[in-house]
This record gives C-alpha cells, sequence and structure tokens, in this order.
C-alpha cells in the first residue's frame, strides 16, 4: 500500500481512505466539519472553499500556514495565507476563497 502525506499537517498517513481523501483521519474530520461550515454558509466563496478541501484542490507548502490552492479551472495554483493571497483579488486586498482555505486549514 502506497504512502503519502496529509495535506494538511504534513504528516505521512497510510491507508486507502486517508491516501483517496488525502488527509490523515483527524485532520479529515476536521477540514470535513469546516466544509460542511463553509457549504451551510451558502455564499459562492464559502461553496468553492469547501468544494476546494474536499476535492483535493488543497496542496501542503513548507511555510507554516500557508498552502498552494488550485484555481476553480485547475489551471493555476495560488498562495493563499489567512492574511493573503497570490490571486488577482487577493492582490487587490479583496477576500478570496483561497484565504478561506488557508483560515479553514489553518484553525
Amino acid at each position: 500500500m502506497g504512502e503519502s502525506r496529509c495535506r494538511r499537517c504534513g504528516r505521512r498517513v497510510w491507508g486507502s481512505r486517508a491516501l483517496a481523501t488525502g488527509y490523515g483521519e483527524r485532520c479529515r474530520r476536521r477540514v470535513y466539519r469546516a466544509a460542511r461550515v463553509l457549504e451551510a454558509q451558502g455564499t459562492r466563496q464559502a461553496g468553492a472553499a469547501a468544494l476546494a478541501l474536499r476535492d483535493a484542490g488543497v496542496l501542503p507548502h513548507p511555510h507554516a500556514r500557508v498552502v498552494r490552492v488550485l484555481s476553480s479551472d485547475g489551471s493555476r495554483v495560488y498562495l493563499a495565507h489567512p492574511l493573503g493571497c497570490t490571486c488577482q483579488a487577493g492582490l487587490h486586498a479583496r477576500y478570496c476563497y483561497h484565504r478561506v482555505v488557508a483560515l479553514a486549514l489553518a484553525a
């Protein structure tokens, strides 16, 4: 069976469920709970953040609280932190779903 790293905490994960989701058991529960809360918000940004959390749209980054988030069309990768993002909205000091993902993972 393969081995990988958790997309949230960076620890080694193994097992079919962890490899399929990209999260260890504790992180998966925490991230999926955050995704359910985001989906309940009913906003476009919250829905996009929940989708990115669940569908492997998040990649680990070596710096603390920084994550790489795929764009909605999957063509670009943005660096996101709870305080900012490298997407066009983030560069203009607007709130984007990439930051919402970073906030959910940092919690």
